[in-house]
C-alpha cells in the first residue's frame, strides 16, 4: 500500500532558524488531503 499525503499551508517560514514556539513565524496548515493505493496502482 501506498498513502500520499498533500498539504496546503499560508506560507513559509519567515525565519528558518527560529524557534518552535514562535507561533507566528511558522506557516499554518490550512487543507490536507490524503490518496491511499494498493502495489497494483488502484486507489483504495
Amino acid at each position: 500500500m501506498y498513502l500520499f499525503f498533500d498539504t496546503e499551508t499560508t506560507g513559509l517560514p519567515k525565519n528558518w532558524k527560529a524557534p518552535v514556539t514562535d507561533l507566528n513565524n511558522w506557516p499554518r496548515l490550512v487543507q490536507l488531503a490524503y490518496l491511499l493505493y494498493d502495489s497494483d496502482g488502484n486507489q483504495i
